[in-house]
């Protein structure tokens, strides 16, 4: 890994996504682009053509592995991915073409599109009039007079009346318009970047961790608490956040994320994965001392302290008795509320 020495922009970036406990970089379309879930402020901050590009150069020097993850149709005149399907006629390639279900009526052996069945809201064969129930409903079955199938599909055009059985599929973009096929789309793969264990250790970046997140850990264990690194919580948005740091216990549950150099950004990405996923209690563990981050941090309701304080720990416990002492009392006006005063 050594033998391709990293850039400082390069090392910057890995420090940054282990710092913010990504172990995997997954592709979503996004605003007619790929982009990485989980990273919008990378984007921002390196623009998605520099972002791609250094994650590329990272896996090319093996501190990212890379597997492919899925399949993408592009656009071939603009490169969009916002691009959606449509069907048109084998012969006069109009793309006003409809569906029929087709309906079989046995008793009278008459077959057509179910369109020509339907009168209001019943199906009524249009050989012999038998109701055969209605338009939302299911076949019989019992084989009597208003036993029906459905026997397949097939696609009609409504500029030149021809019936056919499989439509030729057209891609339109949403982006600049253009109409293309399967022979002239972009069809290409996606891959997904997974940082290996041993990188954070590879660039020296694990003892310092270690250091400020084992105090912690510690904390939260002799309070009771079940602690996950990097844990991954879905949010009410149904989207998927990481924080360096993950307790819970009983229905608490406290993130923990670090930030160090104390950039504004930090506590705005924690923000927002704060108001998704709502936990009890927000701390972001700042070490370079930055009084903006901290006046931030009673703004947003997330806990700051000073990563470089000696009295980290103490602190960082007394938050945690506050914690219980809260939902102590609010339990107790609860009792309290619900008792007889009679």
């Amino acid at each position: 890994m050594e033998e391709k020495p990293l850039t400082d922009e390069e090392r910057g970036l890995l420090i940054r996504l282990i710092e913010k406990g990504v172990k995997e970089l997954k592709p979503i379309p996004r605003g007619g682009r790929i982009q990485y879930e989980g990273v919008e402020d990378l984007y921002e901050e390196y623009g998605a053509e520099k972002l791609h590009s250094l994650l590329e150069s990272l896996a090319d020097k093996g501190f990212l592995l890379v597997k492919e993850y899925d399949r993408v149709i592009l656009c071939p005149k603009c490169g969009s991915v916002d691009v959606y399907s449509k069907y048109s006629c084998p012969r006069c390639h109009s793309m006003r073409v409809d569906r029929m279900e087709l309906i079989e009526h046995p008793f009278c052996g008459y077959i057509g599109d179910k369109a020509s069945f339907i009168s209001d809201s019943s199906l009524i064969c249009p050989n012999c009039r038998t109701e055969l129930g209605p338009v939302d409903g299911k076949p019989p079955g019992d084989g009597s007079r208003r036993d029906y199938r459905i026997i397949g599909s097939s696609f009609e055009c409504r500029k030149c009346g021809y019936r056919f059985e499989r439509p030729h599929v057209t891609h339109v973009c949403n982006e600049c318009g253009a109409i293309f096929n399967y022979m002239t789309a972009r069809y290409e793969r996606l891959y997904s970047y997974e940082i290996p264990e041993e990188v954070a250790e590879t660039i020296g970046l694990v003892p310092e961790l270690r250091s400020i997140l084992q105090p912690l850990e510690s904390t939260l264990m002799e309070h009771g608490y079940t602690v996950e690194r990097n844990g991954r919580l879905i949010g009410v948005s149904g989207g998927e956040h990481t924080f360096n740091l993950v307790a819970s216990k009983g229905g608490r549950r406290i993130v923990i994320d670090i930030s160090r150099r104390g950039e504004q950004r930090d506590i705005v990405s924690l923000l927002g994965k704060k108001m998704d996923v709502r936990p009890t209690s927000t701390v972001l563990i700042d070490m370079s001392g930055s009084t903006e981050i901290s006046a931030l941090g009673k703004v947003y309701d997330i806990t700051v302290f000073d990563g470089k304080d000696v009295e980290l720990r103490r602190k960082f416990s007394e938050h945690l008795d506050r914690i219980e002492n809260m939902r102590r009392v609010k339990s107790e006006g609860e009792k309290g509320g619900g008792r007889d005063e009679s």
